[in-house]
């Protein structure tokens, strides 16, 4: 009898544990590091990577799938050079579009519902002492506010880490805006995370 109540103390025990680490898992995806900390940070919207792609790998937009989540830039010389263009449209219907994944050519381009008011993060992964010297420019501003300044980083070097960075916000507008990220590095894939902005 105290064989089978001392079993029941310990399935009970690792049950609990169990929930524990389940609540903390889910937790940890819910909130990346670097992001746990922004009390301004909600829900996680969405979320991309941005790759890389060996030189003379012949790919084109055609013949791979860029399944909503994917853009693709070339490799040059060790060295890339590329950019995206965020385009902040009250006439777009969904919320985040990837209206170009094929960077290529130099330029990949996204579409956002103006009123969705978001935060963007950018994380980079790869190999320790890779980076990103990235330039976050507000192309075409609101005319009715001037001063509100999509990018929250004008210049910045992103290294290799597990923390992102907050480098652009959105405000509900009436108006078409433009935002152009600009980038050079050793870089082989980063990570973009959208996120409500709870203001």
């Amino acid at each position: 009898m105290k064989n089978i109540l001392n079993l029941k103390l310990v399935l009970a025990v690792l049950t609990m544990i169990f929930f524990a680490l389940t609540i903390s898992i889910n937790s940890t995806e819910a909130k990346p590091p670097g992001i746990k900390g922004d009390p301004e940070a909600g829900k996680m919207l969405e979320k991309l990577n941005v790759i890389l792609l060996p030189e003379n790998s012949n790919w084109s937009q055609s013949n791979a799938s860029c399944n909503g989540s994917r853009i693709f830039f070339q490799e040059n010389n060790g060295n890339t050079m590329g950019a995206i263009q965020w385009d902040f449209n009250v006439g777009q219907q969904q919320n985040f579009l990837i209206d170009d994944c094929d960077g290529t050519d130099g330029l990949a381009e996204i579409d956002v519902n103006a009123t969705y008011e978001i935060l963007v993060y950018v994380r980079l992964h790869g190999k320790s002492g890779h980076y990103i010297d990235l330039e976050c420019e507000n192309v075409l501003e609101d005319p009715d506010d001037p001063g509100n300044d999509l990018c929250l980083i004008a210049n910045e070097r992103i290294s290799k880490g597990k923390s992102f960075t907050k480098i652009m916000s959105n405000l509900a507008e009436d108006e078409f805006e433009q935002v152009l990220w600009e980038w050079d590095g050793d870089w082989k894939i980063f990570e973009i995370r959208v996120y409500e902005w709870l203001r």
